[in-house]
């Protein structure tokens, strides 16, 4: 979620590759093919107070689970996976709420990846 302060307070949201990611009206970017792009604010009181942010989506060549205890409870589906995924310069992301990993039980608690 990008966000502005300033001006009017209320925002137009416009991007140049919609290829590449999406914006809502409210500044939530979404990632669609690998690429770059640039995002672009602007004040719809004042056009002349805007300003753009260059996006980079990049893929992810490896996910790592961080040293935090991880917890699961029994019989359901929900569980709390503390990840951070690496690209191929090895710059980290942290929020990792738009991948959907598979995992299945190996054992007694042993979790691996699918």
């Amino acid at each position: 979620m990008l966000s502005a302060t300033g001006g009017s307070g209320v925002y137009h949201w416009s991007i140049e590759d919609s290829h590449v990611a999406t914006i809502s009206g409210g500044g939530l970017l979404k990632s669609n093919e690998i690429g770059q792009t640039t995002v672009t604010v602007t004040d719809v009181q004042n056009n002349k107070n805007s300003d753009t942010i260059d996006v980079e989506v990049t893929p992810i060549v490896s996910l790592h689970w961080l040293e935090d205890h991880i917890e699961s409870k029994k019989n359901t589906e929900d569980v709390v996976l503390n990840l951070i995924a690496l690209d191929k310069n090895g710059r980290k992301f942290t929020n990792c709420t738009s991948i959907d990993p598979v995992f299945e039980l190996k054992g007694a608690g042993i979790v691996t990846p699918v």
